[in-house]
């Protein structure tokens, strides 16, 4: 698969447009989509091969490249609350004295 395949695949998996993609990569759109075209292709930079490696693999880089993650955070309640599976309960072996 070249890197122009593999940059059509990741942005087709994490629906992003040409600007996002090449604001993720940092470069200027008018260059991803020379990357990108079919009538006069021109090559990505080997390196590419790399960045793409690490973005397809590594959560954490998609998101320091400003990627959104697709799941909501963990939700912050009351840990005190009824409800909460981490919950003290009365009688359990850490409250006894």
């Amino acid at each position: 698969m070249t890197i122009a395949e593999r940059l059509k695949a990741f942005m087709a998996k994490y629906d992003l447009s040409r600007e996002q993609m090449a604001s993720v990569i940092r470069t200027a759109p008018t260059t991803l989509d020379d990357w990108l075209s079919l009538t006069k292709p021109r090559i990505p930079p080997a390196c590419m091969a790399l960045v793409m490696d690490v973005l397809e693999q590594c959560p954490d880089a998609r998101r320091v490249a400003g990627m959104a993650d697709s799941k909501p955070a963990a939700p912050r309640g009351r840990p005190f609350r009824k409800g909460n599976p981490w919950r003290f309960k009365r009688g359990s072996a850490t409250n006894a004295r």
